[in-house]
């Protein structure tokens, strides 16, 4: 007799379905449905045998089936077995068998869902809102089969209100209708004798203006560009002010003047490359830049009216035009990274400087404030550092130095009991890492423009519990911060720092690739919206159209309709409101804080000659015990054309790219490589790029040994910092693939060995045998010869004072 087998016999297959936003359901069905016929014609490869044969890694953090699986029974109310008495019960588990586990059964006048879910990955509240997403949608499905996926519902009108409604309650009382100007003449009117601006001119020695000095330099210089730049500005604009200087008080004052003249500034690093510094003019168009005495050579050949702010005489009389500036008149133009190879202007509003600092609601802002101006003129930062001081009464405090090292931030700190500062996330981290004491007197910090490390935040939050540190978060386009969080320790449990809430007078809508929201846990493109969005791009039409759009839905009983800025980023909501940032839909990246559009890179490459194709990737698999967590190393892999010698064609392009690029949009390492590694789709497969070796990274040469017990200790160093066993005291520490960051963890490792460095002269010198050399000739001079030098300092510094106090 044949025998029999009762029990529960289910074969999983795996199915390969592409859904699109734009495909219909019945369209799916049928994909669906054949996808069934095919995996049931080769039943024989079940998803395990699949895994086994095709050796695939496993995860040991997940389990080895399929993330999801659905399962479909069909069962009547009774189960009848010929000469047996049978009954259906229901198998309880104490584990989930894959992550997401979907039980259909067709009961002939319903159809019931059950779910099994890991509970590792997810929690109760999730698995409900899912079900009942899928309810709605099948509804809708059900009604009219024909619909794109992309119109079928999701949400509920609650849902929708929660999110694009409930969560977005951000308007708060601020005056919207005023210029930076005007405030800051209010402001000087309330409190003219309080201190708005302090700088130090040498060690130990500060200056100093008041509100009223402040506003009277910056009116004085307002008449002079009124009178200088007037005549040739177009009406009604006012003249566009290209600003080229370090942090001084002349560069407040000349930003302070352009805007009460109602111009536009566009403040351009002056440590940019020749080539940079000419293709933003050329976009720009300015009417004038103004620069400093040193700084002015480099501008010399570049088709723009230069001067040197020495050279503008502040002892007019005149008073400034006093003709009202609109609100939404252009305050400032920055430029941000290009994919096209050109970077590109995001011209900035008054208003939206003003919702930034005016009544918000993510941090303190007033007269006892004392607020470190860290950032460089160029980065959006410093938007938030100088309008949150001198717009509420507070202290400005200028940061001197192109490149402060930690322990000048940190000294900084002290001297001028610096109360609220923003640093990136890379510096941050390094300050946790080697400064944390520095911060203590802070009671604000805030850090972002990239992911911040969990370890470091628990680190500094357990060492000064009373701080109030903020994770900020914002593009340029939308002026400086959108979403801030306060940050605390219990946040940390998560594994990731969130960004919180959008700021007061900002809006934020999670979308989906058809401008639909997303339900809450599911990734979608931040936009913003608000007071905030930038006026768009300059000279870029169609670039502006397409990322600040039209958005309109309805939500319950109210129509939602705004411009939006659509910013690239992916993120989610979390069941409470809070945004947890995911990461780039596109191949931008932060570097140190800044955009970088790896397009760029590859533009810049690809017009050395010797270069036939490049690659730019940020890798974070470059990594060593010395590294800055979350600190990415851009590699620029090439294919050359044959004829050079890859050393030299390696050094050649390194210096063509330092001749193209600012310093942050170096690549740390350069591979040739004779093709790129190509995806089944034809893309460049990124993670098959190969990794950077060192001597890839410093070239094929001869390694000369340290030949003193200095240059011993600082190859040492030069070693743990930059992860490299085997080095010269010969090679650059940039051809190395060193940074900034890389410095200054050197010049505070040489430190605490006892060793005399500045970050300077490691910039200055760069390879191990310059730095020692100098250090020994220091060494060597007399102690009474430094002392003329720094009262030269001293009196050049007065002498510019003086000359400011005329007017």
């Amino acid at each position: 007799a044949g025998k029999s087998f009762v029990g529960h016999a289910v074969n999983f297959l795996p199915l390969r379905v592409h859904p699109d936003a734009k495909t219909s359901f019945d369209a799916l069905s049928n994909d669906v449905q054949s996808a069934v016929y095919d995996a049931l014609d080769h039943q024989q490869y079940t998803l395990l045998s699949l895994i086994q044969q095709l050796k695939i890694a496993r995860d040991p953090s997940r389990l080895p089936l399929a993330e999801v699986q659905f399962n479909l029974e069909q069962v009547g109310s009774r189960l009848s077995l010929e000469g047996l008495t049978a009954k259906l019960d229901p198998n309880p588990k104490t584990a989930a068998s894959a992550d997401l586990f979907f039980n259909f059964v067709d009961r002939g006048t319903d159809l019931l869902l059950d779910c099994d879910y890991s509970t590792a990955l997810f929690d109760r509240e999730t698995i409900a809102r899912w079900i009942a997403a899928l309810e709605l949608l099948a509804t809708d499905a059900a009604a009219d089969p024909t619909r794109s996926l992309g119109e079928l519902r999701m949400l509920t009108d609650a849902e929708l209100e929660q999110l694009l409604v409930t969560w977005n309650q951000t308007a708060s009382e601020y005056p919207r209708d005023s210029s930076i100007a005007q405030l800051f003449r209010e402001q000087a009117a309330r409190t003219p004798d309080a201190v708005a601006l302090v700088w130090p001119i040498a060690p130990g020695d500060t200056r100093s203006l008041t509100y009223r000095e402040l506003d009277a330099r910056s009116d004085a210089f307002a008449s002079w560009l009124t009178a200088e730049a007037g005549e040739h500005t177009a009406k009604p604009a006012g003249p566009r002010v290209a600003i080229a200087m370090e942090r001084t008080p002349e560069l407040i004052i000349a930003i302070l003047g352009t805007l009460m003249a109602g111009g536009m500034y566009v403040p351009i690093d002056p440590e940019y490359p020749a080539a940079r510094l000419g293709l933003l003019l050329e976009d720009a168009q300015p009417q004038v830049l103004i620069t400093e005495w040193r700084l002015a050579a480099r501008f010399a050949s570049l088709p723009v009216q230069t001067v040197a702010f020495e050279d503008i005489p502040l002892d007019t009389k005149a008073p400034s035009p006093q003709a009202p500036i609109a609100a939404t008149a252009p305050a400032y133009m920055i430029y941000t990274s290009g994919s096209t190879g050109k970077p590109k202007g995001v011209i900035v509003p008054h208003r939206a400087v003003v919702r930034l600092v005016s009544n918000t609601n993510y941090a303190h802002f007033g007269a006892d404030e004392v607020i470190l101006q860290l950032a460089p003129i160029s980065f959006d930062a410093s938007t938030f550092e100088i309008w949150g001081a001198l717009l509420n009464g507070g202290r400005l405090v200028l940061m001197p130095g192109a490149k402060p090292a930690p322990e000048e931030i940190g000294d900084s700190i002290r001297r001028h009991g610096i109360t609220t500062m923003w640093l990136t996330a890379a510096l941050f981290h390094l300050m946790v890492m080697d400064h944390l004491e520095a911060l203590k007197p802070l009671r604000q910090l805030l850090a972002g423009g990239d992911v911040l490390s969990v370890s470091h935040v628990r680190t500094l939050l357990t060492a000064q519990p009373t701080l109030r540190l903020i994770n900020g978060y914002g593009p340029t386009e939308n002026t400086t911060f959108t979403c801030c969080h306060t940050i605390r320790l219990s946040d940390l449990d998560r594994g990731t720092v969130p960004i919180g809430r959008p700021i007061a007078n900002t809006r934020v809508y999670l979308l989906d690739e058809a401008h639909h929201p997303v339900p809450i846990g599911v990734p979608g493109e931040l936009c913003a919206a608000g007071d905030g969005l930038a006026i768009g791009y300059l000279n870029a039409p169609e670039l502006t159209a397409s990322r600040f759009t039209e958005f309109k839905l309805q939500a319950g009983s109210q129509i939602i309709a705004e411009r939006i800025y659509r910013t690239g980023d992916l993120a989610r909501y979390t069941a409470d409101g809070t945004i947890e940032f995911l990461g780039r839909r596109d191949a931008q990246i932060k570097i140190r804080g800044y955009r970088v559009e790896l397009g760029e890179i590859e533009h810049a490459a690809e017009q050395f000659p010797e270069v036939r194709a490049a690659v730019a990737y940020a890798r974070s698999d470059w990594a060593n015990a010395e590294d800055i967590p979350g600190d990415r190393r851009l590699a620029l892999y090439a294919i050359p054309r044959n004829g050079m010698e890859p050393a030299r064609l390696t050094s050649d392009l390194r210096e063509f790219l330092r001749s193209q690029l600012p310093e942050h949009m170096q690549p740390q390492a350069i591979v040739l490589v004779p093709s790129f590694p190509r995806t089944t789709n034809g893309k460049v497969d990124y993670r098959a790029l190969p990794a950077p070796q060192p001597d890839l990274a410093a070239g094929q040469h001869t390694i000369t040994p340290p030949r003193s017990p200095l240059e011993t200790q600082l190859l040492d160093i030069f070693s743990r910092v930059l992860g490299l066993p085997a080095i010269s005291v010969d090679d650059s520490i940039f051809e190395l693939g060193g940074d900034s960051l890389s410095i200054f963890r050197i010049t505070t490792q040489a430190t605490q060995a006892g060793i005399s460095l500045t970050a300077k002269q490691l910039f200055q010198n760069k390879t191990v045998s310059a730095v020692a050399a100098e250090i020994e000739k220091l060494k060597r001079e007399d102690s009474d010869t430094d002392a003329p030098t720094t009262h030269t300092i001293k009196a050049v510094a007065r002498d510019r004072f003086r000359k400011m106090q005329t007017v």
